[in-house]
Formats: structure tokens, sequence, C-alpha cells
């Protein structure tokens, strides 16, 4: 069945033991793909990713970093004067 499914995309993970394939395709075509594989017999379900939905934007997390590792610097540097 593996071999079948590497045809469709790239095969991230396999769980033998719950019966499961992460397989990942393009996002152009991925609803023509979802439905041909939901059509497929050895196939019980197929689910769609929800990247889409997570706030991938790090921009904030890196500013908000940076400002605790001054945070951190000036306190550390006023407890070692004592």
């Amino acid at each position: 069945m593996l071999k079948k499914l590497k045809r469709y995309g790239f095969i991230t993970y396999v769980s033998k033991t719950f019966r499961y394939v992460c397989l990942y395709v393009d996002a152009k075509n991925h609803h023509k793909l979802m439905n041909h594989l939901s059509q497929k017999s050895f196939i019980v379900k197929v689910k769609q990713s929800k990247i889409e939905e997570l706030d991938l934007d790090f921009e904030n997390q890196k500013n908000l970093m940076e400002s605790l590792r001054v945070e951190a610097k000036d306190y550390n540097q006023t407890h070692e004067m004592r």
C-alpha cells in the first residue's frame, strides 16, 4: 500500500500500529487528490491539515524573546554587583 501512496505525494510518517500514513501533497491540486484518494478501497479516511489556521508569524515572538533577553541581562548585572 505504501508504494501506491508514494505516487501521490511525500510520505512523512507511517504508523503500523494505528494503521495510518501522513502524506504531503501539492497545495494547488489537493482537493482533487483528496477526492481521488478517498475513493480508493484501501483508504478509510482522508483529512486535510490545519496548518492554515496556525499563526506562523514569528516576528512578534522574536521581538518578545529579545526583550526578555535584555531584561535578564540587566537583572543579572544589577544582582551581580551586590
